[in-house]
């Protein structure tokens, strides 16, 4: 039986062959293309909460009139590794320490190979890594797959009881009627729903999940039940939003039909490497930035990254994080090697020329 003669209480299926093909091609313009978005439910205490073994059904942090700062792994001044230090919160040690987020790196590292090894190899899989704990697939290619080894012999009723669902509109079919739309978002929560149990037995961490047809219905989603749950949002679903006027109405209009055609970019590895710190009070002088710029330039450099980087960017804030701010950049070399002392040099030369445009302040 082709995909035009899916029938279900004698309703003919609105999608085509082509469709079909373009399912498995990862083409944004199938309706009937499947993307979710693995999102960690409070990632970073989660971390801690597994890293301390603590019960997880505690919170971490409880208010109370002798609350202290949270103990975070920091980078400090004369050390040249980040650790868990008993005096993180003494104020005078604070003023020589960075907050090291380097231990959820690692871990969202360990959470991403998971991933790619829960899933089948390329061209199967296209992963997009959008932050330290959320996580874009795009499901087209493996659905397709599915989808053509289980017909005919697919069941006739769906499966949605471990899912959350949103609503068809109260005027819509019948709520038990479905096309191949539905039955390939289905089949990509099940995907989802056995890779969140992997990394839950794994590395103990829980996330919530979106599954659309599109990235921006699918980060929705995700944040539609936490923790600990996955939403499913159908094409039909929620049409009733489109009532909003103007382009905002014609935009959400197509958003809830999985007109959106943003891509899942295949991205792994780190687009680039960031470092910073706020200084209270404000450094007198620029030889003061020069101590803690030997830290950046080593956190930088063992992070490291899978491409060679080609820019280097010093942002210099020049009364806070809110005031006004001096960019400077340029280009590493490619005859360079790239270790602590480029990093270090290059980003020194970029400061000096951001002080020298604005000398009054490191007095402000």
């Amino acid at each position: 039986m082709s995909m035009q003669a899916l029938i279900w209480s004698q309703c003919r299926s609105q999608f085509t062959q082509r469709d079909l093909h373009r399912l498995g091609n990862y083409s944004p313009h199938s309706p009937l293309r499947v993307i979710a978005l693995v999102d960690y439910d409070a990632f970073y205490a989660q971390c801690e909460t597994v890293r301390l073994n603590l019960d997880p059904a505690q919170p971490l942090a409880r208010l109370c009139p002798n609350i202290v700062l949270q103990h975070v792994a920091t980078w400090r001044e004369g050390e040249s590794s980040w650790a868990y230090r008993s005096d993180a919160a003494d104020p005078a040690m604070m003023k020589r320490d960075k907050a090291a987020l380097d231990p959820y790196r690692i871990q969202s590292r360990k959470s991403l190979q998971i991933i790619l090894n829960h899933l089948p190899p390329a061209p199967l899989q296209r992963i997009e890594k959008a932050s330290v704990d959320e996580v874009f697939l795009d499901l087209s290619a493996q659905v397709h797959s599915i989808l053509l080894s289980q017909y005919p012999q697919l069941a006739t009723i769906l499966t949605w009881d471990a899912d959350h669902l949103v609503d068809f509109p109260a005027d819509t079919h019948h709520p038990h009627q479905f096309d191949w739309d539905d039955i390939t978002l289905n089949i990509g929560a099940q995907i989802i729903r056995e890779l969140r149990k992997e990394l839950l037995g794994r590395l103990h961490f829980t996330c919530s999940a979106g599954i659309a047809h599109n990235k921006s219905l699918a980060k929705l989603g995700a944040g539609c039940k936490k923790p600990n749950r996955q939403t499913v949002i159908r094409a039909r679903a929620g049409r009733m939003l489109a009532a909003l006027g103007g382009r905002n109405g014609l935009n959400l209009f197509r958003l809830i039909r999985g007109i959106y055609r943003s891509e899942v970019i295949l991205r792994t590895d780190p687009q680039s490497m960031l470092t910073q710190k706020t200084f209270v009070p404000p450094l007198a002088d620029i030889n003061q930035a020069s101590s803690w710029y030997v830290r950046f330039a080593l956190k930088i450099s063992i992070t490291g990254c899978s491409r060679r980087p080609t820019t280097l960017v010093v942002h210099h804030h020049i009364r806070g994080r809110f005031g006004p701010t001096i960019s400077k950049q340029c280009t590493i070399p490619p005859q360079v090697e790239i270790d602590e002392e480029t990093i270090f040099s290059l980003a020194m030369r970029n400061l000096k020329a951001a002080a020298d445009e604005v000398t009054p302040a490191w007095h402000a």
